[in-house]
């Protein structure tokens, strides 16, 4: 069995290409279970 998942984005984002991406690989790999902190903008 294969637990490799790949997938392709198509990314629209005002930071750099590294940060965005650095902020996606964080979402995923720490699952549901993790709080996460966010930046409100009002």
């Amino acid at each position: 069995m294969n637990d490799q998942v790949i997938a392709t984005y198509w990314l629209e984002t005002a930071f750099s290409l590294e940060q965005a991406a650095e902020v996606i690989a964080s979402e995923q790999s720490t699952g549901t279970f993790m709080a996460r902190r966010t930046k409100r903008t009002a």
